[in-house]
């Protein structure tokens, strides 16, 4: 429940934002790939995360390849984010 909470929370400040600074961020290259990787963490989180996590073994090569996809796709969501300002 936390989970779908925190996106509700990450949609809901981030479409303000987004439209705080319109020529900014839709103008920018790094906007549609944050975009991009956004949904795809958020696909990974509701359903690999789920799966393969919640309900195995956290010591499976599983939840150790979940773990680097998951800090892999949000680690590239901070970086596309801070290139929109400048690509």
């Amino acid at each position: 429940r936390s989970m779908l909470w925190s996106i509700g929370v990450l949609i809901a400040s981030g479409i303000p934002m987004a439209f705080s600074e319109p020529i900014k961020c839709f103008e920018s290259i790094s906007f549609p790939i944050k975009m991009g990787l956004m949904l795809l963490g958020i696909a990974t989180q509701l359903t690999i995360q789920r799966k393969w996590v919640i309900a195995d073994d956290t010591t499976t090569p599983k939840t150790k390849l979940a773990a680097i996809l998951s800090i892999s796709i949000w680690t590239l969501v901070g970086a596309a984010g801070k290139g929109i300002p400048y690509v």
